[in-house]
């Protein structure tokens, strides 16, 4: 995992930064691609925390959430899954959101086919070369609310064939580890709308790489060809500070080249999910006019959170601003803000707290490790090794990932979902 998307004062690690002037009272969670940071400013001055934590709040309950794999691989065949986790920070459960479906019936059909081969354990290396490789990673995109975006990457390589791909998206709604459709999402006959315009977006790339000239044209039509929209492929995102999804064109298969096609969002009519909350934590976009820098800011009763991007770095330099329009540095963070958590109005409750506290004491203790996970019963889940989402490779060399980061118990390890 690259360090912690900060610079964030270099976050003074948790020591408060006195000013002349005092800042405005203040409390919120900023989330960025794979951290979190707490920050509380007032007359005391201005205190900074970090972790990686990937976070959600549902139902008023913060949940941390993170990829496990899913080894069932055997001495002659390797098959590696992935499962998506929302751990209960009040609770400390576990209890899995998502599970891939490519790779478990391909291992229980590997296991009928040779009923002599041996499951291996978790610690045992892989074979050197295995008969059949499957495996699966699991991006977290993006947290809407209660919705989890996720993209599936599929590779599948029989040993003296070619290595297959397929890459997906969906919509998990946290309250019920389901996977959403568009008219869970959308509101009266909006679905309809949405997949009428990806695949007219579609067409239109088509119609584009037809017209172009030069050697590039007819390869690019050549892959758009076998591309279609799946209605049940696509993520969540935001266009205009308004909610929208974003369709994945893909082949609908595994194929060698796994191609697929992230189309343009497409924004939703009056979602009918769409809450208060959700509204609170939106910026709204503008130009600095003295700096020409783009600004996002969110308002806030007494206060207001800036993020400014700065120029020529992938960074956004973060500050608060009071009612008499003096602002208050906070430092930097790297990529983009994608979520606020407001913890100040209305006040978050003592056990909230308390949860969130240990979740970034624990996040400190981090590491590459193999854990157990507890299911939401307490029981503890079968031994796995727990790997972070991460950008997808297009040709993995092996499946069970040696030397990659396996990382993300909900106390021991991290997460890294992609933006």
């Amino acid at each position: 995992m690259r360090p912690l998307a900060v610079a964030l004062l270099a976050l003074a690690g948790c020591a408060p930064n006195r000013p002349a002037l005092a800042p405005p009272d203040a409390e919120f969670l900023v989330a960025t691609d794979d951290s979190t940071f707490w920050v509380r400013a007032g007359r005391d001055g201005i205190k900074l925390r970090a972790a990686p934590l990937i976070l959600a709040r549902v139902g008023g309950r913060f949940l941390e959430l993170y990829v496990a794999d899913d080894d069932r691989s055997f001495s002659e065949a390797v098959f590696v899954g992935q499962r998506v986790y929302a751990r209960d920070l009040e609770r400390g459960d576990s209890a899995a959101v998502f599970h891939d479906t490519v790779v478990p019936p391909l291992a229980q059909a590997w296991r009928q086919a040779h009923p002599d081969d041996t499951p291996l354990d978790p610690d045992e290396p892989e074979p050197e070369h295995p008969e059949t490789r499957a495996s699966v990673d699991i991006a977290l995109l993006d947290v809407t609310g209660h919705w989890l975006s996720i993209e599936v990457h599929a590779d599948l390589s029989p040993r003296g064939s070619e290595l297959v791909h397929e890459s997906r998206r969906a919509v998990l709604d946290l309250r019920s580890a389901r996977v959403a459709g568009l008219r869970d999402l959308t509101a009266g006959g909006d679905a309809a709308r949405l997949l009428a315009e990806a695949r007219a977006a579609l067409g239109a790339a088509r119609d584009s790489a037809s017209r172009l000239s030069d050697e590039r044209g007819p390869a690019a039509l050549r892959a758009l060809t076998l591309l279609g929209v799946d209605s049940t492929s696509f993520s969540l995102t935001a266009v205009r500070d308004e909610a929208a999804v974003q369709f994945l064109a893909g082949a609908g298969r595994m194929t060698v080249d796994g191609t697929s096609l992230p189309l343009t969002p497409l924004v939703l009519a009056r979602p009918p999910w769409l809450t208060d909350d959700m509204r609170a934590a939106r910026a709204t976009s503008e130009v600095d006019l003295g700096s020409g820098r783009a600004v996002e800011r969110w308002a806030r009763p007494g206060y207001e959170l800036l993020a400014r991007s700065d120029a020529g770095a992938d960074a956004l330099q973060l500050a608060l601003r009071d009612t008499e329009r003096r602002e208050f540095p906070l430092g930097a963070v790297q990529g983009e803000v994608r979520r606020i958590y407001w913890l100040d109005s209305p006040p978050v409750d003592p056990e909230s707290r308390r949860a969130l506290g240990r979740a970034f004491d624990e996040a400190s203790y981090y590491s590459d490790v193999v854990r157990t996970v507890r299911d939401s019963h307490g029981r503890p889940a079968p031994r796995t090794r727990l790997a972070a989402a991460t950008s997808r490779s297009a040709t993995r060399t092996s499946a069970r990932r040696p030397g990659a980061t396996h990382a993300r118990s909900p106390r021991h390890s991290r997460a890294r979902p992609r933006a």
